[in-house]
């Protein structure tokens, strides 16, 4: 180890995480973006990730088994000896919401108004949800509902629509719902969306 020259200063630790809003699925990222202001270097890094699990080096990597907030602390050394630490608070939340259930008319006619309605659970929290409704493979949304959902219970979201003379053209419409956290990261969005089967759609009836 090299001798510290007298007077330097201590080095200045800093480090930062990705993602900044885990949940237990994700993996941590740390980097370690301390410096030295004598300019020996820092010679190693050591961590506390705050739930009994330690590593060493300037980018480790680390799965948190549960929602919490852990204080995360750096200590770098530098190659004379000097030390410095600084302690992090990783929240780990774990949003979740999924679309259980899309129910739509097998068939209508033209000018017919009917329910569309939309099953949405919240796994852990109670959150507020964004609903929007799409036809066919429109990417502009026919109809957008929001509204609170407590934690572990389907939800419905009901939509109403009126079938056009368009719809009876094309012979069918499909419907397409998509789920979001309002204020949140999804932590497993695969399960947000749902399409329905057709509805067939025909003329309105005779007078």
């Amino acid at each position: 180890m090299l001798p510290s020259p007298e007077g330097a200063p201590a080095p200045v630790a800093d480090f930062f995480f990705s993602p900044a809003d885990p949940s237990v699925f994700d993996r941590v990222q740390f980097s370690d973006s301390s410096y030295d202001p004598a300019e020996a270097g820092i010679g190693a890094a050591s961590w506390d990730l705050g739930d009994g699990t330690t590593a060493i080096g300037a980018s480790p990597s680390h799965r948190y088994p549960a929602d919490g907030e852990y204080r995360a602390r750096l200590t770098v050394t530098t190659a004379d000896g000097r030390t410095a630490s600084i302690t992090r608070i990783v929240s780990v939340r774990t949003h979740d919401v999924a679309i259980v259930r899309l129910d739509v008319p097998r068939s209508a006619q033209v000018n017919e108004t009917q329910r569309i309605s939309v099953a949405v659970t919240s796994l852990r929290y109670p959150e507020t949800v964004q609903v929007e409704l799409f036809r066919n493979s429109g990417v502009e949304p026919i109809a957008t509902l929001i509204q609170t959902q407590r934690a572990s219970e389907a939800a419905p979201f009901d939509f109403v629509y009126t079938f056009t003379a368009e719809d009876a053209t094309a012979g069918t419409v499909t419907f397409r719902a998509v789920a979001t956290v309002v204020g949140a990261r999804d932590a497993r969005p695969a399960d947000n969306a749902a399409v329905a089967a057709p509805t067939e759609v025909g003329p309105p009836e005779a007078a």
